[in-house]
């Protein structure tokens, strides 16, 4: 019989417990390291465990062995949560050297690592048990100067995004004025018409008609039809009255009464025809253009709806700072 094939299954579980005994051995290495490190301390060889601390945060160093066998001279962690054990012993290694003396200003180191402990971890505090009070006031101070450093710093990018806001807002109405000056462009049909001063000779209204003026065109055209037609009319009324007149046997005062009376019609409705004629000549001449435009409305295509954009928001807040988004839907 043949030797039976692992299951996939089998396979995985094995490699799984594998990455898992590996990380153990990691883990194993950076602990070992770090108690060596600690246990300097505790045997007041503060000198020699700063300088193992100086290694164990050096990015500059090899990682520790993945193993407890421990290095000669210090090797670099990478654990995180090691990493920020490390920097809290070594502050408290540098204490007992002398370092945190804030008269002498030999305080610089311890500084630098409560800002990467608080770098790592901003919620991180102090243990009063391991901090001596000296150390735990020069904590609070960097702890304090961080914290204004945050908040300024948030207050610059709130400034920062809402002069981004204003620049996008002027951009957004600049790009919707010009699109709709496109659209009123796009929406007009311009044709340029020429014209003749021969119609604007044309009396009844024809060349105010012509000139686009259609009260005036409506008020020559009906002032010279009724004028000339009222002396047409009593023109020929009054040649058949004549006629009349001398073939028949009629009261001579009373006729040609009559007849004074169609004259003065026929007269005053053709000096009305006639000064209206010239006036709408006249007047049409003056109003004269070679060529206008005449502009007709097209419609245009519906616009699609759109979405305007979500900005980001940073709100200062006691301690840090806050992000957000606004925008409109």
């Amino acid at each position: 019989m043949g030797r039976a094939r692992p299951s996939p299954r089998s396979v995985a579980l094995a490699v799984a417990l594998w990455a898992t005994g590996f990380a153990s051995v990691a883990q194993a290495g950076d602990d070992e390291e770090l108690q060596s490190a600690i246990g300097r301390i505790e045997g007041a060889q503060y000198a020699d465990a700063a300088q193992r601390f100086e290694r164990l945060l050096d990015p500059r160093e090899a990682p520790c062995p993945t193993g407890p066998e421990l290095t000669s001279a210090g090797c670099r962690l990478t654990n995180v949560e090691l990493i920020k054990r490390a920097r809290e012993q070594y502050v408290v290694a540098l204490y007992a050297l002398g370092k945190v003396d804030v008269v002498a200003g030999r305080n610089d180191d311890v500084r630098s690592q409560l800002e990467a402990i608080l770098e790592a971890d901003p919620t991180f505090q102090a243990n009063p048990t391991l901090f001596p009070q000296k150390l735990m006031n020069l904590f609070v101070e960097v702890r304090g100067r961080r914290a204004e450093k945050i908040a300024a710093s948030a207050r610059e990018a709130a400034e920062k995004a809402q002069k981004e806001r204003a620049a996008a807002d002027a951009t957004r109405k600049a790009e919707l004025a010009y699109i709709a000056s496109l659209e009123s462009q796009a929406g007009e049909a311009r044709h340029t018409e020429g014209r003749s001063r021969l119609y604007a000779m044309v009396p009844f209204g024809v060349g105010q008609f012509q000139n686009g003026d259609l009260g005036l065109g409506f008020f020559f055209g009906g002032t010279q039809l009724v004028a000339g037609g009222t002396s047409i009319i009593a023109a020929v009324v009054l040649w058949e009255q004549e006629q009349t007149f001398r073939v028949t046997n009629v009261d001579r005062d009373e006729a040609q009464s009559q007849l004074d009376t169609l004259e003065a019609v026929n007269k005053v409705a053709f000096s009305l025809f006639a000064v209206s004629l010239v006036a709408g000549i006249v007047e049409a001449q003056l109003s004269f253009e070679d060529a206008v435009v005449r502009v007709d409305k097209r419609p245009l295509p519906k616009r699609p709806p759109t979405l305007s954009g979500v900005s980001p928001t940073i709100v200062p807040m006691p301690g840090g700072a806050g992000l957000g988004a606004t925008g409109a839907f």
